[in-house]
């Protein structure tokens, strides 16, 4: 009866059962909400279980009304009905990390990556979440995973090791890559001259000698900045001591001049590049620039958005971020304001400095551009775009930038 029900409904006009949560989901990407939801309505009344269709309106509810909360209960039931589908795990731990739920947004898009290895959008949220659990935990006992392959596939790495035997060429890798990532050295025999001259060479001390130098990194890590360290970092070990970071392991050569380290070297288990005896220098660099800081692709589809920026602010990085986890790049559009009143009082580069900074973890997948400043957005007829609003939270809603520039203005 049902499967004649569903017929009778084809030939009104109406759509098939079988095809009604694709339409809604249709209805919602082109910013039809309230077509979306009924669409949804006229599903669950006919299959009151249909998981896709308890999905939707939670992620309705939440652009429509900023009711997170809400919006998370319902995604959960869908979850409890499908929990293969990796989709509803990655909208329900970004609408947890909205919500300030940082732990059960990870747990959430890990379950999403388990699911699906290589889906973009929750690789993105994982990240995004770690990141914030970081910022969190000393308030809310939360540990950051330094050693969650989440991270390496989504943020820019910026603690990058260079490792092998003596005289493999670590030195020179390291010269050609720091300027094409605006990083900082370390090379393990300066600073053993400077800072390790207590230590000697027994494995016990180059344990030590690794964690100094790995604590450096993360010093400078912390501060926003790209640091090398270019050391031999023989053992698993000290690699460990070392802590997580962007592996270069410079497989050149197959002894180094140091017997006592040649037989204390360990091939590493786990690297991000391999550089064999073929190639210059300069091109391994590119390699590994290609891989930390890929280039934005201006044939993907992206999604616009539109905005002054004075300043640049949290409110708008989680917006952009939605942005990024819908579409999977932005183009970020600045406004020419500047100097026009005492509200636009940063220039474009000002801006885009601020922006590439709060977004570098999404280093590849945005670009910021300049605009004249733009105070009608017009369009004709639908040539293949959607005009869409994003409502986050209230207390994001809430960031003001008038108020920022009042913070940062000169007494």
């Amino acid at each position: 009866m049902a499967r004649r029900g569903q017929a009778e409904r084809g030939k009104t006009g109406a759509p098939a059962l079988g095809d009604a949560p694709a339409l809604a989901e249709q209805h919602r990407l082109a910013g039809r909400l309230l077509e979306a939801e009924a669409q949804c309505r006229q599903i669950l009344a006919a299959e009151p279980r249909e998981p896709n269709a308890i999905h939707l309106p939670g992620l309705i509810i939440a652009h429509q009304s900023g009711k997170l909360a809400e919006a998370i209960e319902q995604l959960r039931r869908a979850v409890a009905l499908k929990a293969e589908e990796p989709l509803y795990h990655a909208n329900l731990g970004e609408m947890c990390r909205l919500a300030g739920r940082i732990d059960e947004a990870v747990t959430a898009g890990r379950r999403a990556v388990a699911l699906k290895p290589d889906y973009p959008e929750a690789l993105s949220n994982v990240g995004a979440a770690l990141y914030e659990q970081k910022d969190y935990g000393a308030d809310e006992g939360l540990g950051h995973d330094p050693d969650s392959a989440t991270m390496e596939e989504v943020a820019a790495m910026r603690k990058i090791l260079i490792m092998g035997l003596p005289g493999a060429g670590k030195t020179t890798l390291a010269h050609a890559l720091a300027p094409l990532l605006n990083a900082v050295i370390f090379n393990a025999d300066a600073v053993r001259a400077n800072l390790s001259r207590d230590l000697g060479f027994s494995h016990e001390d180059r344990v030590e000698h690794a964690r100094r130098m790995g604590w450096m990194c993360d010093r400078v890590v912390e501060a926003g900045g790209t640091v090398i360290a270019d050391f031999i970092c023989p053992t698993e070990e000290t690699r460990q001591a070392f802590g997580d970071a962007f592996t270069i392991w410079i497989d050149r050569i197959s002894a180094g001049r140091f017997e006592d380290t040649n037989r204390m070297f360990i091939p590493p288990g786990r690297f991000d590049i391999r550089v064999s005896a073929e190639g210059a220098p300069q091109y391994w660099a590119e390699q590994v620039l290609a891989r930390l800081r890929p280039a934005f692709d201006p044939q993907k589809p992206t999604a616009l958005f539109i905005g002054r920026y004075q300043p640049f602010h949290s409110g708008h990085q989680r917006l952009i971020e939605e942005g990024l986890r819908r579409v999977g790049q932005v183009c970020i559009a600045v406004r020419d304001t500047h100097g026009i009143d005492g509200s636009n009082p940063l220039p474009f580069f000002a801006v885009k400095q601020r922006i590439e900074a709060a977004l570098s973890p999404h280093a590849g997948r945005f670009v910021v551009v300049p605009l004249p400043n733009i105070t009608n957005v017009l369009y004709g007829r639908d040539v293949g775009y959607t005009v869409e609003r994003i409502v986050l939270d209230e207390a994001t809603e809430a960031i003001s930038a008038t108020t920022m520039r009042q913070l940062s203005a000169a007494p």
